[in-house]
């Protein structure tokens, strides 16, 4: 072969290693890109879910104006071993600001952020002029892996965001994001609309009523003997406290949702001394604060007395100094209730049934402290901002009450505060209650109202009993704003 034929088929041989190595690094830098794109999208996917099941959550805190990878697996909402950069050396974060339309709802856009690796794009076989090409091709595999239908969101779109604009992935739209979100370059991009947080603020309302309470024994070492406590009162008190945000309505809870505005809601609840109660107010969850009202309770004497006594066999001593409470609001005139008695008591022998195995007590002696007629009540307003951007207020109150009505037995009896003998009316004995026409009247109830015209207050409409007739009773209990 002439040396010239040599020459060139050599060359030709050089040229062709050339070229096949050429295809094995475009076919090895295809193969990288492929894999890169899949896991960055499968990244995103994971990061985009763990996010807005972050903001879905009832309890977890927001923290700054972002969340990171970190924030994520902090919940563990993210395992341990994500990746805190994509493939390309970006990072992932979920900024979330005020919706434009309802500053009260928060808006979450999730994005790559942050400049590529050049190492990493190299092996990808990936020069700066593809960076759109890339970011491209990651939303197109991410886009079926993204949620697309989020509990509680008015809506999300998905695509590549430059800038300050969103373009919707698969169509010609785009989107502006919200003020305070701007991407520094060409970015996988999602815009959730209020991710779960429209949903319901749970409140608690709990009243207690009773014309006595009676503790079992209390034993309390007192050198040579124990002592029994008993403590023997008017006792009425209410609650209402936010109970936080939940996605749904217990089915236990008075769903305000439904109510007719104006219209007012309620009810006498028959139990013996207490109801516990729930309402569900349509709210946003950045809307849920905490709160607890207490209680305003007129005593319809001066005061409400309570003592503890032990029994030493033969008569009461004081194990404990007494106590008063005075009002701290007023609902009724006194003098307006018919056949009101404030100076009703209890006998010895009516202690001795209520406390069951405790040892009989004689029944000529009188507890030395009436029983409390009082009326207590405690309401709250709530307002909120509705998807629409109106406002609306919601109002519940409750309260509970004991009138003490009637003369009552009048009886000598011994008093062991004194340790005198003189006339009591008594209300109660071992033989029972009510006794000689005297009454215990004692009800709890609750009422709500959504858009009242009167967001101060709200009426209450109670009957009591008194000589075998009833008589109606009016009073308003304020319902003063907790948010």
């Amino acid at each position: 072969m002439p040396l010239i034929s040599v020459i060139l088929f050599a060359f030709a041989v050089l040229i062709m290693g050339v070229r096949q190595e050429q295809l094995e690094v475009t076919q090895a830098q295809g193969t990288a890109l492929q894999q890169m794109t899949a896991q960055s999208a499968k990244e995103f996917s994971e990061f985009t879910k763990a996010a807005a099941a972050y903001i879905q959550s009832v309890g977890l805190p927001l923290p700054g104006t972002a969340l990171t990878v970190g924030n994520l697996q902090g919940v563990n909402l993210l395992p341990s071993s994500f990746p805190t950069q994509t493939p390309f050396g970006q990072t992932l974060v979920a900024d979330y600001v005020s919706d434009p339309n309802n500053p009260v709802a928060l808006d979450v856009v999730v994005h790559t952020t942050g400049s590529m690796n050049a190492a990493l794009l190299q092996k990808a076989g990936v020069s700066s002029g593809s960076l759109a090409t890339v970011q491209y091709d990651t939303a197109v595999v991410a886009q079926n892996q993204v949620p697309s239908s989020i509990s509680g969101s008015t809506g999300q779109f998905f695509g590549v965001a430059n800038g300050a604009v969103l373009n919707n992935l698969g169509s010609s739209s785009s989107m502006t994001l919200p003020g305070g979100i701007s991407t520094q370059q060409q970015e996988v991009a999602e815009y959730i609309l209020s991710p779960g947080q429209y949903g319901y603020w749970l409140i608690s309302a709990n009243a207690f009523s009773s014309p006595f309470q009676v503790e079992n024994p209390v034993n309390a070492t007192s050198g040579i003997f124990s002592l029994r406590d008993f403590i023997l009162f008017g006792n009425n008190t209410q609650t209402i406290q936010s109970q936080g945000f939940s996605l749904t309505c217990p089915s236990i809870a008075q769903n305000m949702t439904n109510y007719t505005p104006g219209g007012i809601n309620g009810a006498d609840v028959n139990v013996s001394n207490s109801m516990s109660l729930f309402f569900c107010i349509p709210a946003y969850k950045g809307q849920v604060v905490p709160f607890t009202e207490t209680p305003a309770t007129q005593f319809l004497g001066s005061t409400s007395i309570s003592q503890n006594l032990s029994w030493n066999g033969q008569y009461y001593v004081y194990a404990s100094p007494g106590y008063s409470e005075t009002s701290n609001a007023s609902y009724v005139n006194t003098g307006s209730i018919a056949g009101l008695n404030n100076n009703l008591y209890v006998t010895g022998g009516f202690v001795s049934n209520a406390g069951g195995t405790i040892p009989q007590y004689p029944n000529n002696e009188a507890f030395p402290v009436p029983n409390t007629n009082a009326i207590g009540g405690d309401g709250v307003l709530i307002s909120v901002k509705t998807p629409q951007n109106t406002t609306d207020n919601y109002q519940i109150e409750i309260d509970a009450g004991i009138l003490f009505t009637g003369p009552g037995c009048s009886e000598v009896l011994f008093n062991p505060d004194s340790g005198q003998s003189q006339l009591y009316q008594v209300w109660a004995n071992s033989s029972g209650t009510n006794l000689c026409g005297s009454q215990v009247n004692q009800w709890q109830h609750w009422s709500a109202v959504k858009d009242s015209s009167n967001t101060g207050s709200m009426p209450v409409s109670q009957t009591y009993e008194y000589g075998g007739n009833s008589y109606p009773l009016g009073f308003s209990v304020a319902t003063p704003m907790v948010n």
